[in-house]
C-alpha cells in the first residue's frame, strides 16, 4: 500500500492541478461563450423581428391606403347621383382592382343595402344592424371598426366611407368586408412572409388590442391587450422587447403599427429557440476544439514528466504558440516563479477560448454584412430576393458600377479607393428609402432592392444618386461618376436570372453609351 506521508509525486500533482485548470477553464469559457452568444442571438433576433414586422406594416398600409380609397371613389359617385350600372361597375372594379375585399356595397341611411359586389350575394334590401354597420351610421365618418360577428356569422373586420350629396346631406355609406377566417390579400400576404426557422410566427391586433390575424385562427378576435407588445403597438409605437406572451411563454417581439387602420403586427421568436441555438453553438465549438484540447494536455503530460525541465518548457511552448514574449529567460526558474507556469497555461488557453470565441463572432457578422461598408452582403441579398420571387413581390433590382474605379485604385491607392466605397455606400443609404435595401455586390458594384417600385420611381431615385456623386467631391478629392443599371419583376421577368441578366444588360447600356448615366431595360 501506498504511503501517504511520503506526499505526492511532483507529477501526480502538477497533472492533478493541470486536469482541473483545464476543467475550470472550460467551465468557465463555456459560460462566458453562452452568454455572449444569447446576448448577441437575443439582440439580433429582436432587430429582426422588428425589420420584419417594420415591412409587413409598410406593406399592408400601402395595400389599406389603396382600399379606402377605392371607397371614397364608389362615394362620390353615389353622391354625384350616377346611374345604378355605373355604380355597379365602380363597386366591382373596388372589389377586383386590390383584391383586399370579400365584398362590397352600398347602403342608405339607414342601413338597408342597396348594391353590392359580388352581385350573386343576394344582400340587396337587406337592413344592416352589425356593430360595424351601426358605428360608421353614427359617425358619419371614414371608419375602420374593431373584429365583430356579422350577420352571416362570420369574424369580419368593415372598412366604410360615408356618403354626402351635393348639398352635404347623409345618404349613406360605402362598406368593404374583410373576412378574418376567409382568403383575402391579407391572409395570403402575412401567410407568405411567416419564416419558419427558430418556430418565429407573427399575428396583427386591432386598434382595440383584438387579435384579427394570427396562425391559430380558434384565436382570432380574442383580446390580447395584457401583452406588453400589444400595448406598446396600439399606441402607435415601434420597436422590439422581451416579453412573455397572453400563455406565459417567452418571447422575442418586434412590432409596428399600420398607421392607416390603427392597427398593429407583431412578429416574434420563442427565447427557447434562441437558448437551444446558443447551447448547441457553444457544443459545436468544443466539439470542434476537443481534439487539440486532448492533444494539448497529452503534450502538456509528455513534457511534465521530464524531470529536468517539469513545467518550465510547457510555458516557453505556451509562449511560442503565440510568439508574444521574446525575453530570454534563465533555464530553470527559482521556487519565487511557482506559479508561473500555471497562470501562463491559463492565460494562453484563455486566449485560445477568446479567439475562437472572436472568430465566431467575426463570421456571424460576415454571413450577412460587407465588413467594409456595412451594407448587406450578396449573400443575404440572394436570401431576400428568393424571398421575394417565391412571394411574388414586385421590385426593381438597381445595378450600380463606379466608372473608372480601376483609375482611382492605381492613382491615389487601395485605401483612398475603400473610403470612396464607402463614401458611395453611405449615399446609398441617405437617398434610398426606408424600405429600401442597399446591398454590396462586390468590388466596385453595387445593387439597390428597391419593393414595391417601378421601373419609373426607380430611374428617378436612380438619377437622383447619379447627379449627387457628380456634384459631390469625395474623398479623393473630387466627384467620381456612376454608372447604373436597371430592371423590374415581374415587367423584366419572373425568375431571379432572368431580372439580373437584363439589369446587367442595362448597365452595360450605361458604359458603352458614355458612362455617367442611368438606363432602365426595355
Amino acid at each position: 500500500m501506498k504511503n501517504f506521508n511520503k506526499g505526492f509525486t511532483l507529477k501526480f500533482l502538477f497533472t492533478t492541478t493541470m486536469f482541473v485548470s483545464f476543467i475550470l477553464t472550460l467551465f468557465i469559457c463555456a459560460i462566458i461563450g453562452y452568454r455572449s452568444e444569447m446576448a448577441s442571438l437575443i439582440k439580433n433576433s429582436l432587430d429582426h423581428n422588428q425589420i420584419h414586422a417594420n415591412k409587413l406594416a409598410a406593406t399592408a398600409d400601402v395595400l389599406l391606403i389603396s382600399a379606402k380609397r377605392s371607397l371614397a371613389i364608389v362615394s362620390k359617385s353615389v353622391g354625384e347621383g350616377d346611374s345604378a350600372n355605373d355604380l355597379q361597375s365602380k363597386l366591382d372594379l373596388a372589389m377586383a382592382g386590390n383584391n383586399v375585399y370579400n365584398s362590397v356595397f352600398i347602403t342608405d341611411n339607414e342601413g338597408v343595402i342597396t348594391q353590392s359586389s359580388p352581385n350573386s350575394l343576394g344582400v340587396v334590401g337587406r337592413k344592416l344592424t352589425s356593430e360595424g354597420a351601426l358605428q360608421s351610421i353614427e359617425s358619419k365618418k371614414p371608419l375602420i371598426s374593431d373584429p365583430y360577428i356579422g350577420t352571416t356569422g362570420r369574424l369580419l373586420v368593415l372598412i366604410s366611407h360615408p356618403i354626402f350629396d351635393e348639398k352635404g346631406t347623409y345618404k349613406g355609406f360605402v362598406g368593404g368586408n374583410i373576412y378574418l377566417r376567409g382568403k383575402n390579400i391579407f391572409e395570403t400576404l402575412l401567410s407568405n412572409q411567416m419564416p419558419i426557422e427558430h418556430g418565429s410566427y407573427l399575428y396583427v391586433v386591432s386598434k382595440s388590442g383584438e387579435l384579427i390575424f394570427h396562425p391559430d385562427e380558434s384565436r382570432l378576435g380574442q383580446n390580447v391587450l395584457e401583452n406588453a407588445a400589444v400595448q406598446e403597438v396600439v399606441h402607435s409605437k415601434k420597436g422590439a422587447i422581451r416579453i412573455k406572451n397572453t400563455a406565459g411563454v417567452d418571447m422575442l417581439a418586434g412590432y409596428s403599427p399600420v398607421d392607416s387602420a390603427g392597427w398593429g403586427i407583431v412578429f416574434q421568436t420563442p427565447t427557447q429557440e434562441l437558448l437551444t441555438s446558443a447551447i448547441n453553438l457553444v457544443f459545436d465549438m468544443f466539439l470542434l476544439s476537443s481534439p487539440f484540447i486532448l492533444l494539448w494536455m497529452v503534450l502538456c503530460y509528455w513534457v511534465i514528466g521530464v524531470i529536468s525541465k517539469p513545467l518550465y518548457d510547457l510555458a516557453q511552448f505556451a509562449r511560442r504558440l503565440y510568439g508574444q514574449d521574446q525575453e530570454r529567460e534563465p533555464l530553470f526558474p527559482s521556487k519565487h516563479k511557482l506559479n508561473y507556469e500555471a497562470n501562463e497555461l491559463y492565460r494562453t488557453f484563455s486566449k485560445a477560448v477568446t479567439s475562437m470565441q472572436s472568430h465566431i463572432n467575426e463570421l456571424s457578422f460576415e454571413a450577412t454584412k460587407d465588413p467594409l461598408t456595412g451594407l448587406e452582403n450578396r449573400r443575404t441579398m440572394e436570401m431576400l430576393l428568393q424571398e421575394w420571387i417565391k412571394n411574388q413581390v414586385p421590385f426593381s433590382y438597381i445595378i450600380i458600377d463606379i466608372d473608372h474605379f480601376k483609375s482611382v485604385n492605381d492613382t491615389f491607392g487601395h485605401q483612398k479607393g475603400d473610403e470612396v466605397l464607402k463614401f458611395l455606400a453611405d449615399k446609398l443609404k441617405e437617398l434610398t428609402r426606408a424600405e429600401d435595401i442597399c446591398c454590396r455586390f462586390g468590388g466596385e458594384e453595387f445593387v439597390i432592392l428597391s419593393p414595391q417600385a417601378n421601373s419609373s420611381e426607380s430611374y428617378r431615385m436612380a438619377e437622383r444618386l447619379r447627379l449627387e456623386m457628380e456634384n459631390t467631391v469625395c474623398p479623393i478629392g473630387k466627384s467620381i461618376t456612376v454608372s447604373i443599371g436597371i430592371a423590374s419583376s415581374p415587367k423584366d421577368g419572373l425568375v431571379l436570372p432572368e431580372i439580373k441578366d437584363k439589369a446587367d444588360q442595362a448597365l452595360y447600356s450605361s458604359k458603352n453609351n458614355g458612362r455617367n448615366q442611368v438606363t432602365v431595360f426595355r
